[in-house]
C-alpha cells in the first residue's frame, strides 16, 4: 500500500501497521476484470469503476508490509476504501496507482488465522494496541 494511502486511512481513523517479521500467508487476491476507468476524484458518488474476481494466492511478506487489522472501530471504512471494486475505492479513485499492464490489484485480503499469525508494528501516530493480535 503506497504511503499516500496509509496517510488518507489515518485521516478516517484507521489505524495502519506494519509487517515487524516476514511472514507466509495465503491470502484472496483482487484480480481486476473490468478496466480501470480514471474518475474525477471530486465527485461525490463516481461510478464503480472496478470489476474483480477473488483468487486465492500464498503471499511471502517481507517486513515492513503495510496492514490494516479489521478489529478496529474504522474498519468498514477500510474495507470500503481498499476493496476495488467498492464504489469510491481508493484503486477506483486512482489514490492506490494501477499500472495498465497489471490485473492483480496491489490489496490482499487475509482471513483471521492467517492475520492473527503476523507480528505487527504501528505505523508513527497509531497506538500499539492497534496492532496487538486480533
Amino acid at each position: 500500500m503506497p504511503a499516500a494511502a496509509a496517510d488518507r486511512l489515518a485521516l478516517d481513523m484507521v489505524a495502519v501497521c506494519a509487517l515487524a517479521a516476514p511472514a507466509g500467508i495465503d491470502a484472496e487476491a483482487f484480480v481486476l476484470k473490468g478496466a480501470v476507468k480514471r474518475v474525477n476524484r471530486e465527485s461525490i458518488n463516481p461510478d464503480q469503476s472496478v470489476a474483480v474476481e477473488l483468487t486465492r494466492k500464498s503471499l511471502a511478506l517481507p517486513v515492513g508490509t503495510r496492514f490494516v487489522p479489521m478489529n478496529q472501530p474504522a474498519a468498514a471504512l477500510a474495507a470500503a476504501a481498499l476493496e476495488p471494486d467498492s464504489p469510491g475505492s481508493y484503486i477506483g479513485m486512482g489514490i492506490i496507482p494501477m499500472p495498465v499492464d497489471m490485473n492483480e490489484a496491489p490489496i490482499y485480503r487475509a482471513d483471521e488465522a492467517a492475520a492473527r499469525s503476523l507480528r505487527l508494528a504501528p505505523l508513527p501516530d497509531v497506538p500499539a494496541r492497534a496492532c496487538e493480535p486480533m
